[in-house]
């Protein structure tokens, strides 16, 4: 299905229920699937399924009802049918471990019914063949055996023809279980999966918002999709709120606290952002993109030391991100630690040549460095490439070429 992630996540741990609770609720999920079992109607890819905490509740007592309706019909079949005490047998025995299902997230499902589904068959062809009349009997009650029997094997025959074109594919499937339990986080965070995969993000992020309001402790699952898509389409604000949400449910993961201190620097909260990166490093202390996006905020705020730190760690974890080794080699700079800046520039240009503001911060590193040579070539291979560093390589080149004392700072 659309919409699954690679990531782990997070089990919360459920409370144990009272004994009444227990009670009560394993009743009612067993009186779902005997009703589920002898009128397969309105079935549902995630059915709604309450705790309950009382007995006189009306799911609990329509298990009560149908199970003694079953208890009932065993009595009457130990007397008269030892396949039917069979049939009903199995029923129950494969019934019995379903009703403790309580703490899963779905306490009932359709494939669970496969198993308990044999000894309905059973009966039902019982049924079928228990009355076959003697030679000159009357057969008329046989007749009309046989034909309750054609009909209710017609009626399950088009529930699960209407059944099997509601999983015309996962569009269908999901809408109708959104549209026969309107409780579903799963169907509307399968949906916005869906939607976004279709290229309509504005849908995806209202059923994905939709997701999260429905669950009660917060679909980890749809809390990490809608961030994400907020982030994608500027919401950052909201963005924000599902992050935290995220970091709540999991106060361990460095990456979502990362994730979190990139959204507060971009909407200029650098303590707050500060704070999560720190936060995260604790946990992951050798997370190259904690020690990266902190370097930047220092050097943003004039603490070079404490950035050059942090983005000399990010370059040795990620030698490999030409915006890292840009990011250092800048630092560099600011404190006048020209050759130094200048080597960081030459490893962002070994992994990107395209790197037009590299080349500038080269040749500003050649030019103090009085290398002039060096620093026009590099002007010139800023110029090349054109963008913004364009014009002011241009200038410097310029100013560099009119005569041997001038030097732009």
């Amino acid at each position: 299905m659309i919409g699954a992630l690679s990531r782990c996540v997070p089990k919360v741990p459920h409370a144990p229920l009272p004994p009444l609770a227990q009670l009560a609720s394993g009743i009612a999920i067993a009186g779902t699937y005997l009703r589920l079992l002898v009128f397969p109607v309105g079935l549902c890819l995630h059915y709604h399924f309450a705790q309950l905490d009382s007995l006189l509740h009306p799911d609990a007592l329509l298990g009560i009802a149908l199970g003694a309706a079953m208890l009932a019909g065993g009595v009457v079949a130990f007397r008269r049918s030892k396949i039917a005490l069979f049939a009903l047998g199995w029923i129950a025995i494969a019934l019995a471990p379903l009703c403790v299902l309580l703490l899963v997230g779905r306490p009932v499902a359709d494939p669970r019914a496969y198993v308990p589904s044999v000894g309905l068959c059973i009966l039902i062809a019982l049924a079928s063949v228990r009355r076959t009349p003697r030679r000159g009997a009357d057969t008329r009650p046989h007749t009309v055996g046989m034909i309750a029997c054609s009909i209710v094997v017609a009626v399950y025959a088009s529930l699960t023809v209407a059944r099997t074109l509601d999983w015309t594919d996962e569009f269908a499937i999901w809408s109708d279980t959104a549209a026969k339990n309107p409780h579903s986080w799963h169907a509307r965070r399968y949906l916005g999966a869906i939607h976004l995969h279709a290229g309509e993000p504005a849908k995806a992020l209202e059923l994905l918002r939709e997701a999260i309001t429905l669950h009660p402790t917060g679909d980890y699952t749809a809390l990490h999709q809608a961030a994400q898509l907020c982030e994608e389409m500027g919401r950052l604000d909201e963005a924000i709120k599902y992050r935290g949400k995220l970091v709540e449910l999991d106060p361990g993961n460095a990456d979502e606290r990362v994730s979190l201190g990139m959204l507060y620097a971009a909407t200029g909260a650098p303590t707050q952002a500060m704070w999560q990166l720190t936060a995260a490093l604790s946990l992951h202390p050798t997370h190259a993109d904690a020690h990266y996006n902190l370097g930047v905020l220092h050097a943003n705020s004039g603490d070079y030391g404490r950035a050059i730190r942090h983005l000399e760690q990010a370059a040795s974890l990620a030698s490999d991100r030409p915006l890292v080794h840009r990011a250092l080699a800048v630092a560099y700079e600011s404190v006048e630690r020209y050759d130094l800046a200048l080597a960081a520039y030459q490893k962002c240009l070994a992994l990107q040549r395209g790197a037009a503001d590299a080349w500038l911060g080269a040749g500003r590193c050649h030019e103090k460095l009085e290398r002039r040579d060096a620093a026009a070539h590099c002007y010139r291979r800023c110029i090349e490439l054109g963008g913004p560093a364009a014009e002011e390589a241009r200038r410097r080149l310029r100013a560099l070429t009119d005569g041997p004392s001038r030097v732009l700072r």
